[in-house]
């Protein structure tokens, strides 16, 4: 996959953190791009349908550019969403300097939650187009006992005044490395910051969010997601969102058979050309 590799401010006031990378290709000369912000423990080109739909934007007009934050790899154990859109904004920043005028953040898995926080939390940031959340899951909602059963000693470490220690490494089979208390609570624990997509959550949770939307979002779930309870209808659960949203959420979809990351995905599988239509779809209304 040919592109181009820049750099961008790292926002994070720390003297000790240097600039963080990113990847132009696709179009990288237009003034329309998709910036791409993947999941846990993901870095440039490990989610497989990445390479193709950056193909299928260049057709089109469109660049990509992949982003490596801070919470790339392994870096997500210690971090948090706050700190995600931080850096998210500072990329976009140096992107409009590079004569990109229309931007659409596009979140797969656990970006999807530094999209939504994105565009609802509090504060200022750099002005987006459009949202696409590609599988929206609920890290709470998957977990075994074993690790639900550390959720009070994170929450216990938190209100110590621990939040940034470390969880015991039996707390998490999950990742090779060590978590936080405060990301551990995030993700795990019912009311975390990543508690964004859980089925059980009231449509008065959904309709809080997604009425602070300040852009056009699209949620794209996939069907055969290995990481969604089987319990979980994602038709229904596509339809209760988009229905709490309203007009703000443009695209609520299943892409039938696809796995969480399209494993396959640059054969050209008929989910990863699903996937691509309905960006491509979405992408002309923003």
């Amino acid at each position: 996959m040919e592109g181009k590799l820049q750099q961008y401010p790292n926002p994070n006031n720390s003297p000790n953190l240097g600039p963080l990378p990113m990847f132009l290709s696709g179009d990288k000369a237009s003034a329309q791009v998709v910036v791409f912000v993947a999941g846990l423990t993901n870095t440039l080109l490990s989610v497989p349908y990445v390479a193709p739909l950056s193909e299928a934007l260049e057709r089109e007009g469109w660049g990509l550019c992949q982003l490596l934050t801070s919470s790339s790899g392994y870096g997500f154990a210690h971090g948090s969403l706050d700190r995600d859109v931080r850096e998210i904004s500072g990329a976009l920043g140096e992107l409009r300097k590079l004569g990109k005028e229309k931007i659409v953040l596009m979140g797969h898995s656990t970006g999807s939650q530094d999209v939504v926080h994105y565009l609802t939390a509090d504060g200022q940031r750099e002005r987006v187009d459009g949202c696409i959340a590609q599988a929206p899951v609920s890290d709470r909602e998957g977990i075994d006992d074993g690790i639900r059963s550390h959720i009070p000693l994170a929450l216990q470490m938190m209100k110590e005044g621990r939040a940034d220690e470390a969880m015991p490494r039996d707390s998490c089979s999950w990742f090779a490395t060590p978590i936080t208390a405060y990301r551990f609570h995030s993700l795990f624990a019912e009311g975390g910051q990543d508690d964004y997509f859980t089925s059980t959550l009231p449509d008065d949770a959904f309709e809080r969010v997604f009425s602070r939307l300040k852009a056009p979002l699209a949620l794209i779930f996939s069907g055969a997601d290995q990481f969604v309870p089987a319990s979980v209808d994602k038709e229904a659960l596509a339809r209760r969102m988009q229905s709490c949203g309203g007009e703000k959420i443009r695209v609520s979809t299943v892409v039938p058979d696809a796995k969480h990351d399209y494993q396959g995905g640059m054969d050209g599988s008929r989910p990863t050309l699903k996937l691509i239509e309905v960006v491509l779809e979405f992408l002309k209304g923003c």
